[in-house]
């Protein structure tokens, strides 16, 4: 159980890295939820799973989550950039709210992250060894090609 956590939190980090490096040419297209879900989609069938139902729900319930955390952050870029729009059209402006805006949407979005990625867990933990197997081989992958950017 600790080896595949361990395991789990180790292709995670490697997961965000390909996309935090442009790797995954996940440029800006990694703010549309509509892109991600259907690229979800796309790796999951292009990997033949065969997921069982409870599976489907399980990456159902990841989807949701990650499409509520994309559209939750657009919305706080907007209101983020009106507060500041505000306070700096004052003659004296003062960034104690928006500082506190700042602190609580960043709070959020660690605790969006951290329940995808237990959901994410979740959804791993159910599929069986071959399926398992097929997804850790599609990382390995992924990541060799993108070696370039850890050197």
């Amino acid at each position: 159980m600790k080896k595949s956590i361990t395991l789990f939190a180790g292709l995670i980090f490697a997961f965000t890295t390909v996309a935090g490096t442009g790797c995954a040419r996940w440029w800006y297209k990694h703010y549309d939820a509509e892109w991600v879900v259907k690229k979800i989609d796309k790796r999951i069938e292009k990997l033949g799973l065969n997921l069982t139902d409870e599976q489907k729900g399980k990456l159902d319930s990841v989807k949701g989550k990650i499409v509520e955390h994309i559209n939750s952050r657009r919305d706080t870029r907007e209101k983020m950039m009106k507060l500041f729009k505000e306070e700096s059209d004052k003659d004296t402006p003062s960034f104690d709210g928006l500082v506190a805006s700042f602190k609580e949407n960043h709070a959020k979005r660690s605790r969006d992250i951290d329940e995808i990625a237990d959901m994410l867990n979740d959804f791993y933990l159910s599929l069986d060894s071959a399926q398992k197997k097929k997804v850790v081989e599609t990382l390995r992958s992924k990541v060799n090609k993108c070696e370039r950017w850890f050197n």
